[in-house]
């Protein structure tokens, strides 16, 4: 089995190359991050559980079989991490991100900043806390593959990996996610529409 460029630069760490953990680290810090964040909600959260994960992946990185992607491992590790933080706080199903728009602040260029009406900046606005909304309101499970797919751009049969589902199962949780997302978004986007004629 060939390895991946993640798989090989894990190995080159274990073997004492602190630069390809750098690397390594570089490379998949904000998604895990963003999936840290939308899962819990408070950026100091978020980073603790960052921590936490890369602390994990440094004390486990010499049992890690390639038998599965690296990101697949990681995310699976993310997850775990994940489950034992809601059962500790008890917050299963809280969802809040209000990081977003200063992370998409540091991207936007001065012009960006002046380029866009007021109404256009409400508008996004309201659509952003709709999506949040809407997320929030997702069953754990249908959330967990939504934003393993969307932060950490793992296919069906990674994501089946990390949660321990079939593939099947994974791609029906998906397809209620999507579904209910748009019955959502719909009825919130609509009632804001309507509420302001």
């Amino acid at each position: 089995m060939q390895l991946d460029p993640d798989q090989i630069l894990l190995k080159e760490y274990v073997n004492g190359d602190l630069a390809a953990f750098t690397t390594l680290y570089n490379k998949h810090k904000s998604g895990s991050y963003r999936y840290f964040l939308r899962q819990v909600g408070t950026p100091e959260l978020a980073e603790d559980l960052l921590q936490d994960l890369w602390g994990k992946v440094i004390v486990n990185a010499g049992a890690y079989a390639n038998d599965a992607k690296f990101t697949t491992w990681l995310y699976r590790i993310a997850r775990n991490l994940l489950i034992d933080k809601h059962r500790h706080l008890n917050v299963a199903e809280r969802y809040v991100d209000k990081s977003v728009s200063s992370e998409e602040s540091q991207h936007a260029t001065p012009q960006d900043e002046f380029s866009e009406s007021p109404e256009w900046n409400a508008a996004q606005a309201i659509q952003k806390s709709a999506i949040l909304d809407c997320l929030a309101k997702l069953p754990q499970v249908q959330r967990d593959g939504f934003l393993l797919r969307e932060e950490a751009g793992l296919d069906q049969n990674q994501i089946a990996d990390v949660v321990g589902a079939s593939v099947e199962a994974v791609k029906s949780r998906m397809r209620y996610a999507i579904s209910n997302l748009r019955e959502c978004l719909s009825r919130l986007l609509e009632g804001d529409v309507n509420g302001r004629q």
